[in-house]
Order: structure tokens, then sequence, then C-alpha cells
């Protein structure tokens, strides 16, 4: 006979729950193994990785664009200064327009108080004459302000105009040898009036003397005596 070992009585309970635990292990068993466990986890690390890698490359990407970012800006500062500088050009341009329309206006407002209308004669009017039209009264010219004229300075002297004719002045010839010589030059003559035709000239061939002329005529005298 075989020997039997020792053994303890234990509850029927403590038996019941032993057999179900047995049971939950078999079931388990038909479950995934460790190695697809492995497998997954890999492929989860993997996928993690590349994330991390997505999210350093956007930062490096997110760094550049902040250094383009800063050279744009500083780019840009003097641009957005010069408009600055243009919309406050163009503010002070408009308010300056403003200002010279409601200075005419305001001229324009005061005239008629400087110059008031003169009241107008009730008299009608008179007919036109021959088809000329009426005479026109003062009240149909608009006032006139008096021009600025600079002061005059007084005149300074100035040479008389010359409005004769230009005088002609003849040499005389030299007497022929044996002729005596002439008396002195008689004076010039005077200047016409002007509008008057000039003194004509003397001419140039000398004159006979007085005497000779006189025995000349005595002597055609004789010979039509004779």
């Amino acid at each position: 006979m075989a020997e039997e070992g020792t053994y303890e009585i234990m509850p029927y309970k403590e038996i019941i729950n032993l057999e179900k635990r047995l049971a939950e292990l078999e079931q388990k068993k038909g479950g995934p193994s460790s190695k697809e466990l492995l497998s997954s986890m890999s492929s989860l690390t993997k996928s993690m990785n590349n994330m991390l890698q997505l999210f350093s490359s956007a930062a490096e990407e997110m760094k550049i664009e902040e250094k383009e970012e800063h050279a744009l800006t500083i780019k840009l500062d003097p641009l957005t200064k010069k408009i600055e500088n243009l919309e406050s050009q163009n503010k002070t341009i408009a308010e300056g327009l403003v200002a010279i329309a409601d200075m005419v206006q305001e001229l324009k407002e005061e005239k008629p108080k400087r110059y008031p209308g003169k009241e107008k004669s009730k008299a009608p009017p008179r007919p036109a004459d021959h088809g000329f039209p009426p005479p026109l009264n003062d009240d149909d010219f608009p006032p006139l302000d008096k021009p600025d004229f600079p002061p005059l300075e007084p005149p300074r002297p100035t040479q008389p105009p010359f409005h004769g004719s230009p005088r002609i002045v003849t040499k005389r010839p030299m007497p022929p040898p044996g002729m005596p010589p002439r008396g002195p030059m008689p004076p010039p003559p005077k200047m016409p009036p002007p509008g008057m035709p000039p003194p004509l000239a003397p001419p140039d061939f000398p004159f006979p003397p007085l005497e000779e002329e006189h025995s000349k005529k005595g002597l055609f005298g004789m010979f039509k005596k004779k």
C-alpha cells in the first residue's frame, strides 16, 4: 500500500474559490500575448519620437520666424514714422485750408458792412437817346479797394529833346592863287522851327568879286551904247 502524505482538512468554500481562479487563469491564456504587447509599446515609442521631432522642428521654425519678424520690424520702423509724419502734415494742411476758407467767408461778410450801398435815386432812368443806353449811376459799380502804390520820387532833370534837323557843315575851298582872301566867316544860320525844311548849303565854287561884275556890266553897257 502506498504511503499517504500528510494532508489537512480544508473547508469547502476555499476549494470552490481555488477552482474559480484556475478557470479564470485558463481563460486568460487565450488573450494577447506578451510579444504583441511589446510590439505595440515599441510602435507607441516610435510615434512619440516622431511627435517630439515635429515639435522640435516647429520650435526652430518659430525661432526663425521671430528673427525675420524682428528684421522686418527694424525695416518697417522708418516707414511707419514717415507715414505718421505724413498724416500729421496732412492734418495741419487740412486745418490751414479750413482756416483760410473761414477767413475768406468772414471777409466776404465784412465787405458789405464796410462799404454799404448808397440809396438809389427814386427818379426813373432817362430813356435812351438815339439808340444809346442810359448813363450808369455810381451805385452800378462795386466799391473798389484803394491800391497800395509806392511813394513817388521827384523827377530827375533830363536833357531837352532836340527837334531841329542836324546841322550841315561844308568846307569852303581855298581861294585860287592871286585872289585876295575872303573876310571872316559869317555866323551860322539859325535853326528853323520844327517841321520846316533845313536851310540850303552854299555852293562849293567861289563867287567872283563885285568890282569885276561892275566892270563887266559897264563894258557890256558900253558896247550896247555903241
